[in-house]
């Protein structure tokens, strides 16, 4: 999905919203079961898990990083008698909703749980003729997961800025047909200081050893693999020159926000 849309770009913003239209109204594509741990389905096999597919930051996993996370939060809290901050946990993307229902049965008051994308698959479930997976959306807002309906080009219209402490996205960002660092630009926005996104079937799957260095040396902490891109946010925002390609990686030219 490297190759961008020659188009005006008010021409790609609504094409993308108009292909994201088109594929939440095909009920037989996308059938998108995938929780934090593998779930064996009902023909036997079994799922894929986010901890598989989501790239890890400075070597850990995103479990890893949340159990950290909440013994610093539960040490801050017990040191200045306050209660504990709940951690924000944005998922793009996130179909029927396995990933955010285990990570309410693993962390429980701990976070606060976002399903950005939209309800139609939680609310169909899953069937075919070997599968029949029923519908979670009842499940998800029982629970106080707050599903926000919204393509992710338009994530800062959805989603305040600095709001999130996590952001993932498993098997969504490859079918927006979008500039991917604005994508990245966009998502960078919402976390808050020091949060983190994992972002699988990243944007840069060639090339990014030399991007990578290019924004540690501009004060961004971005890892770029095979897996997908992992960064946190060390700045309010990202300014820096804007990747077009991997034989002319940098335009002249300062991107506007």
């Amino acid at each position: 999905m490297n190759d961008l849309p020659k188009e005006k770009p008010y021409s790609v913003i609504q094409s993308t919203r108009e292909r994201f239209k088109s594929e939440i109204n095909s009920p037989e594509k996308f059938p998108t079961y995938r929780g934090l741990y593998k779930h064996k389905l009902p023909d036997g096999s079994m799922s894929e898990s986010y901890i598989d597919v989501l790239p890890t930051f400075k070597g850990k996993d995103f479990a890893s990083l949340i159990d950290e996370e909440v013994q610093r939060r539960e040490q801050r809290a017990t040191l200045s008698e306050k209660p504990f901050e709940r951690i924000v946990i944005v998922d793009i993307g996130y179909g029927m909703g396995q990933f955010l229902l285990d990570c309410k049965e693993r962390w429980g008051d701990k976070v606060s749980l976002i399903g950005f994308g939209t309800d139609v698959y939680a609310k169909r479930g899953f069937h075919d003729a070997d599968n029949d997976i029923v519908p979670t959306y009842d499940v998800l807002i029982n629970l106080g997961v707050n599903l926000v309906e919204g393509n992710v080009i338009d994530i800062e219209k959805r989603l305040e800025n600095n709001s999130a402490d996590f952001v993932v996205a498993s098997n969504a960002l490859i079918y927006v047909l979008y500039p991917r660092w604005e994508l990245l630009k966009k998502i960078y926005r919402v976390l808050k200081q020091n949060g983190i996104a994992l972002l699988d079937s990243g944007p840069y799957p060639e090339g990014g050893a030399e991007l990578e260095k290019y924004l540690e040396e501009n004060g961004y902490l971005f890892e770029f693999t095979a897996i997908g891109t992992a960064f946190k946010k060390t700045n309010p925002d990202v300014n820096i020159l804007a990747w077009t390609d991997i034989s002319t990686p940098f335009r002249n030219v300062i991107v506007g926000k």
